[in-house]
């Protein structure tokens, strides 16, 4: 009876090969980021209120790993520094809202993190971001 020949290790880790971007996906990659910053750098206001303001930080902290090093690392740190910017001139929630929202022991909280906080929490979450 014959042998079957050799499979290989199924629980062996993968050999990953660095993905080589194309110059093409760059391009367009850096294009998309220019489209989503734009409105932010030297605005007076956050543009389109905290929710527009944190999904364009999650969508530019993720194209800027297609980008090679260390640009991507410089793009993602200047629009940060440019958010915190426009968090510091933004009023911290209060509350006066109205929304009746009860914590524990029956205080009233904030219906959302103040922007210190929310800084904080995207430098800790952010492993592509190094503060010195």
């Amino acid at each position: 009876m014959a042998s079957a020949p050799s499979q290989p290790d199924l629980f062996a880790p993968a050999a990953e090969a660095p993905r080589i971007r194309t110059e093409e996906e760059i391009a367009y990659t850096r294009l998309t980021i220019q489209r989503i910053v734009e409105p932010y750098y030297g605005a007076p206001r956050l543009p389109g209120g905290l929710t527009a303001g944190t999904v364009a930080e999650i969508r530019v902290g993720g194209l800027c790993n297609w980008l090679p090093e260390p640009e991507g690392s410089e793009t993602r740190a200047r629009f940060f520094a440019e958010m915190d910017r426009l968090y510091d001139l933004e009023p911290e929630p209060s509350d006066e809202s109205g929304s009746g929202a009860q914590g524990p022991g029956g205080s009233r909280a904030a219906p959302w993190p103040s922007h210190s906080t929310r800084r904080s929490a995207r430098r800790i979450t952010s492993p592509h971001l190094r503060i010195s």
